[in-house]
């Protein structure tokens, strides 16, 4: 736990930094030709009684373009943003516009774990447990206009204490930063639907009776423990905090933080000689993610 509190403070640090400083924009044009192609440059001047476009492209080519050119344009896209740091100058890098994006990484899910007894008979006491399987994170999905993304994402336990553990994740993200700086912020959100088995220890109220020669009756309760093998599947939602850190060729660095709670379908108990518990189970807690998007 604290080598991901490290972790997570280490990148808001980071984020802190690398909001600073003040900012210079540079911004194109694009221009949807009705063959399919995309032109990139600014336009001169354009006639809003016909729809007539002067356009110069990046490459300083020159097009006068009518509406049976054209299908759609959008000005003003931001390019090249320059700002000072320690006296250098550098330039803003490009996202994802419409663009599909893979990711992989790691994360680790704080699972705490509730039972409540769903039937009043049932001797096994309420509990509460937690875990931190650490997994391996994969996805895939695709941008909208830049500040929306959908996607799947699948966690696959690697390391920990629990005997198995995976997920697989609806995502969606809303990148509401103004896009003036190297780090990207955005609101993750997820539907999820998990697998969970571990061997947990339950606690059972035991009691003990003792008659005496009065005919009196004497009862003594205490907790025995005993230890099951169970498993069951989950679903639930999250949602969180995410900073993405810009790299080269649109591809960045991303760290989450979210809170996440889930709702556990019915249980299955494994090699159990005695009577099974009758709980109903819920899981919240936070977890962090790491990962690389190409």
């Amino acid at each position: 736990m604290k080598q991901l509190l490290f972790v997570f403070f280490l990148f808001f640090s980071f984020l802190v930094y690398s909001q600073t400083d003040s900012v210079v924009v540079e911004t194109y044009d694009l221009i949807y030709l009705k063959n399919g192609k995309i032109l990139k440059g600014q336009i001169i001047s354009f006639d809003p009684s016909d729809g007539d476009i002067s356009f110069v492209s990046t490459a300083g080519l020159k097009y006068f373009l009518t509406t049976k050119d054209y299908e759609a344009y959008k000005e003003n896209i931001p390019a090249k943003r320059k700002k000072k740091t320690q006296g250098v100058d550098f330039e803003l890098r490009e996202r994802k516009e419409n663009q599909f994006e893979f990711s992989l990484g790691m994360t680790a899910p704080a699972y705490f774990i509730t039972g409540e007894k769903s039937v009043e008979t049932d001797n096994h006491l309420p509990f509460e447990r937690s875990y931190i399987p650490i997994c391996i994170s994969a996805g895939f999905g695709k941008y909208f206009d830049r500040k929306h993304y959908i996607g799947l994402g699948f966690d696959f336990d690697v390391q920990s204490t629990v005997k198995s553990f995976y997920s697989v994740n609806l995502r969606y993200t809303h990148q509401y930063d103004a896009y003036k700086k190297n780090t990207s912020l955005y609101l993750p959100i997820e539907l999820s639907f998990n697998h969970f088995r571990n061997r947990m220890p339950y606690q059972l109220d035991e009691t003990d009776t003792s008659f005496f020669s009065d005919g009196s009756v004497a009862g003594t309760s205490y907790p025995k423990q005993t230890d099951y093998d169970v498993s069951f599947n989950s679903v639930g939602f999250s949602i969180g905090q995410g900073f993405g850190f810009m790299l080269t060729n649109k591809n960045s660095i991303a760290f989450d933080i979210s809170l996440f709670k889930y709702f556990a379908l019915e249980p299955m108990y494994h090699n159990v000689t005695a009577i099974e518990p009758s709980y109903s189970y819920t899981v919240q807690g936070f977890k962090m993610t790491l990962r690389y998007n190409f």
